[in-house]
């Protein structure tokens, strides 16, 4: 069964370029509310219900403190709800403003998160390969040395600990040793680097000849994910462009009258965040459906 995390990598990274784009440029508070709820349904498709922990710990607290944060440092507003001793006014506007960006913030949180779940090391490779074949190497080993390092970091302060070297001698003998075993992390990993670099070298990385192999395939249902995505992001498009997408919040708060034009663009944003909530399902449905045949038989 075929999930929106198997889809070709070069749509999957136009997909969340769209949906990055306008979860940063929409400020209505109805964009927002779709940013948000639809990314955690997806990110909960993906990884499972553990991801309301992080809803939980990152993306609410960042909420509370970014609402805060704009509320009492800002004075600008008309509603005023109380003065400080300073004399500065505390006023409605800022903590609506802080508001939505904090749930901008979390919306922008759960899509990276999701993308982090779904674009591999593997996936990174094949859509750099034809065009910065040397950059893509270059991020990908990146990215699998610094968690290593934390890895081998750990480990070796564990095996310290064990023999009593580490944490019985007080706290600058123990954050002495921990920069000495992170230095010495980091030369092994460069030693490393360059004799993984001089293998590649022998093995002929680098060839102008050389050839590419790719395990993806762009099949028909990644067509229509793709000019599914494309109709709904020019349409989300030009309804932001025509003003649907317009709220002000200095020095009032005001959001433009909710008719039925903007309920089709409202819409086809819902549709544009749910792509792959469709998909998935879409896939579910056909693979009960052959189960259920294949049981019948």
């Amino acid at each position: 069964m075929k999930r929106f995390s198997d889809t070709y990598p070069p749509v999957a990274i136009i997909y969340y370029v769209f949906v990055l784009v306008f979860s940063l440029s929409a400020k209505h508070p109805v964009y927002l509310a779709i940013s948000a709820v639809c990314s955690l349904a997806c990110d909960i498709s993906y990884k499972g219900i553990d991801v309301l922990k992080t809803f939980v710990k990152i993306c609410l607290p960042a909420v509370v403190v970014i609402t805060l944060l704009n509320g009492f440092t800002s004075h600008w507003g008309e509603t005023v709800l109380f003065k400080m001793k300073g004399g500065n006014n505390i006023c409605l506007e800022p903590f609506i403003y802080g508001f939505v960006t904090g749930i901008d913030v979390s919306a922008v949180i759960l899509i990276f998160d999701s993308f982090n779940f779904i674009f591999t090391s593997d996936k990174l490779i094949f859509v750099l390969g034809s065009k910065a074949k040397n950059t893509g190497a270059a991020v990908t080993m990146a990215l699998r040395e610094i968690p290593l390092i934390g890895r081998r970091f750990r480990e070796t302060r564990e095996a310290l600990a064990g023999i009593g070297e580490y944490g019985s001698d007080g706290r600058k003998k123990n954050f002495m040793l921990s920069a000495s075993i992170l230095a010495s992390m980091i030369s092994r990993t460069v030693e490393e680097s360059v004799i993984r670099s001089d293998s590649m070298i022998s093995r002929g990385w680098g060839l102008k000849k050389s050839s590419r192999y790719g395990k993806f395939i762009f099949s028909f249902s990644d067509r229509i994910i793709l000019c599914f995505s494309v109709v709904l992001a020019l349409i989300t498009a030009a309804g932001l462009l025509s003003g649907y997408g317009e709220v002000i919040y200095n020095p009032y708060f005001e959001m433009r009258k909710t008719d039925a034009v903007s309920l089709i663009f409202f819409i086809c944003y819902f549709l544009l965040l749910t792509v792959p909530l469709i998909f998935n399902l879409s896939e579910v449905v056909k693979y009960k459906k052959f189960d259920k045949i294949s049981n019948c038989q």
